[in-house]
């Protein structure tokens, strides 16, 4: 194999982001484009130029030439089709949450074993410039000793009955769709300053209160974690306004701190030394949408035949995995 046939298994809002990032990577081919009717995949087929599209999302895993499906369905769909996939020779990268708790992720990973294929959580934010930037100032003392870790995410959609983000069998709640954010920078962030890895740093202290929605949802997440004395004060919310402090990371050390708003999709940060003064700043553009690198990631490790991804490990999603879990359990 010289080049990866990728099939878009579901074509909403995020599949169109990642087909337009697949004309960045380098020896990645969009070659299929499945929906659970012909006519919309083939609009998507014209619009990013693939060349296959499918009626079924079953035709896609039968297909001989693809090599690998990014699933971009909704969350309660990612634990069948991860399976189906691996089961029919694909190598998977899945969107995130990988799956809806820890147990479906125990059934995929076991299914991954089973076939050997390569299967990877999409955490696009693990893969990019500005996120490994940070982590590399946090290791290396910039900031000093890092102390405390504050992450906030808010996209706030006032309740619409039916709606995916507040409906349980959909995968609704605010920890499921954006309480993975902050876990993922507390956790890359604590990982740096303690040179421990990312799945090593199971909190030794963890604490959540959530506000839940009309259907029963986590509507507003509240999680406070400790591990080896660093703390981290997350915030994650579907139904509250916010602006652009609401949605910032700060990484706060003994001797400075860095600042990242917008986060989980930055392109730049901000230094700042004990007193508060802005030492430095840097702007770190994407090449495509931020998308391209967690793909082109995936299709480098596929044409290696590595059993897993270095960078977002099966044990960096079952902590992610573990802790939503207790997340929810509060609700």
């Amino acid at each position: 194999m010289s080049k990866v046939n990728w099939a878009i298994i579901g074509l909403g809002r995020i599949a169109k982001a990642m087909a337009a990032a697949l004309k960045g990577v380098d020896d990645a081919v969009l070659y299929g484009v499945a929906s659970r009717g012909l006519e919309k995949a083939e609009q998507f087929k014209a619009e990013f130029g693939a060349v296959k599209a499918y009626g079924s999302y079953q035709e896609a895993f039968d297909d001989p030439c693809v090599d690998a499906v990014y699933i971009a369905t909704p969350h309660p769909m990612h634990k069948e089709l991860s399976i189906l996939a691996m089961k029919a020779g694909k190598a998977v990268l899945c969107e995130k949450p990988a799956t809806m708790n820890e147990a479906e992720l125990e059934e995929v990973l076991a299914v991954r074993k089973e076939t050997g294929m390569f299967f990877m959580e999409a955490m696009w934010t693990k893969f990019h410039p500005v996120y490994n930037k940070v982590l590399e100032l946090v290791k290396n003392g910039a900031i000093g000793e890092l102390k405390n870790v504050y992450a906030d995410i808010c996209c706030p959609n006032p309740y619409v009955p039916g709606s995916r983000l507040y409906e349980k069998e959909l995968g609704g709640g605010a920890c499921l769709d954006l309480g993975i954010y902050v876990l993922t920078y507390a956790l890359g962030a604590i990982s740096a300053a303690t040179n421990d890895a990312f799945a090593d740093c199971k909190p030794e202290k963890f604490m959540s209160m959530t506000r839940k929605a009309v259907t029963g949802v986590d509507a507003f997440d509240n999680i406070m974690l400790e591990y080896k004395g660093i703390q981290a004060t997350l915030t994650a919310s579907i139904d509250s306004g916010c602006n652009e402090e609401t949605r910032t990371a700060k990484l706060v050390g003994s001797n400075g701190m860095i600042e990242v708003r917008g986060f989980w999709y930055a392109s730049s940060y901000k230094l700042f030394d004990a007193n508060g003064t802005k030492i430095g700043e840097e702007y770190l553009p994407f090449k495509v949408n931020g998308y391209e690198y967690e793909a082109q990631k995936a299709t480098e490790c596929i044409l290696n035949s590595e059993a897993e991804c270095e960078i977002h490990t099966y044990a960096d999603t079952k902590l992610l995995s573990e802790l939503m879990d207790k997340v929810i359990m509060s609700v």
